[in-house]
């Protein structure tokens, strides 16, 4: 299992060794240790860390928030923050950032083991519910077709009038080919090919076409002679 990495923004020298020595002893590759935000953003670039813990005050300023706001805005990586004396301000500038953890001077080790860790672990699981939404908004991204058809991919249901249509696994497979190449031929053997593919089950395309035009209100199915099969924009 590779070792976490981790990028050090501190300008207190004595600060920074110690993070470091502390973050090596608990198993963290500490990819680069720099002073301020210029040299941070360059070296961040280079070594892509999977933490960044910075100090909110670097040198004496509100460097720190303004790096970490340039962090938010060109890489996906979380941040924790070093925080001491500072002002009701300064933290409250800090907090929009939305950090993913505080570590006050002094630290101690196991403190900031867990910091790091906690942080992770909310990283991970904010990207993975994010990536859980966007499949869900992609897959109930309804598909309106012909004249008051529409799909549904989340439920891979067809309906027509707003009513779901009964229809086989075939079926579905069938009008879920033509309806993602609206417009455009598709081929009866490829067809056949992705029906296969998808529903296990041979099937003839001809045949399937019959009956689906048995089943569907208007004629949305079109068949390009010897060539294969479409439905229309």
């Amino acid at each position: 299992m590779s070792k976490c990495k981790i990028a050090i923004v501190e300008d207190d020298e004595i600060t920074a060794l110690n993070l470091k020595m502390s973050l090596k002893k608990q198993d963290y590759d500490v990819v680069t240790v720099v002073d301020n935000a210029e040299q941070a953003l360059h070296e961040i670039a280079l070594n892509l860390p999977e933490v960044i813990i910075i100090d909110i005050s670097l040198q004496d300023s509100s460097d720190g928030i303004t790096l970490a706001q340039d962090i938010k805005l060109k890489y996906n990586i979380p941040f924790i923050f070093l925080t001491s004396h500072c002002s009701n301000e300064i933290i409250e500038a800090a907090k929009k950032t939305k950090p993913y953890g505080y570590i006050v001077k002094p630290f101690h080790p196991n403190t900031l083991h867990a910091s790091i860790q906690m942080g992770l672990l909310q990283f991970k699981e904010e990207q993975e519910e994010s990536q859980d939404n966007n499949v869900k908004k992609e897959a109930d991204k309804i598909l309106h077709f012909g004249v008051n058809y529409a799909y549904h991919p989340l439920k891979q249901k067809f309906c027509y009038n707003g009513k779901i249509l009964d229809l086989k696994d075939v079926e579905i497979a069938f009008l879920q080919i033509l309806t993602s190449k609206l417009g455009v031929v598709v081929p009866y053997d490829e067809a056949t090919q992705e029906i296969l593919e998808r529903t296990k089950k041979i099937v003839s395309i001809r045949t399937l076409v019959w009956r689906l035009r048995t089943k569907l209100d208007t004629e949305i199915i079109k068949n390009a002679e010897g060539i294969g099969y479409y439905i229309e924009e």
